[in-house]
């Protein structure tokens, strides 16, 4: 009788217990980034509110009257900053912007919780002063709105 090797297909035990630790260590460093609060999320924060300051001016803009100008109101809760688009009495935007544990300055004054900012814009959209706003959270994103009423997201220039 021929002496037959038998190959034997499959992993061994040790072989399945490493790739079961390989993928638990990459699902916990990929949950930890998911779950934590990021440096995106000022960024994300900081590109909302350019964009409610910019449909605030275009409003202005759109429907001249100084009679009835547009005013943008901001208020600080523990978790989210509500911001308000308002035209004399008639709300005409009205949008919640996560926190995440971020803090907002506006020319170096840091808001509070339920501190309220109100901006209002003329006729042709635009502000008594120029703002500088920082978003602070893992990482800090500065926005600037100016006399005009534009608001881009960069250090106002002096």
């Amino acid at each position: 009788m021929p002496n037959r090797r038998r190959t034997e297909v499959g992993f061994t035990l040790v072989e399945l217990i490493l790739v079961l630790v390989l993928l638990s260590l990459l699902a916990a460093f990929a949950a930890s980034r998911f779950l934590a609060p990021s440096a995106y999320s000022a960024l994300a924060a900081r590109e909302q509110l350019v964009a409610l300051l910019q449909l605030a001016q275009q409003r202005a803009l759109a429907f001249v009257d100084d009679s009835q100008p547009v005013s943008l109101q901001l208020t600080q809760s523990s978790e989210a900053w509500q911001v308000r688009i308002q035209q004399a009495a008639s709300t005409l935007y009205d949008e919640r912007v996560a926190r995440d544990g971020a803090q907002l300055q506006i020319n170096g004054v840091t808001l509070a919780n339920g501190q309220v900012i109100s901006l209002t814009f003329d006729g042709q959209g635009r502000l008594p002063e120029s703002q500088s706003w920082l978003v602070q959270g893992a990482s800090t994103q500065a926005l600037c709105v100016a006399s005009s009423g534009f608001a881009y997201a960069a250090a106002c220039q002096p």
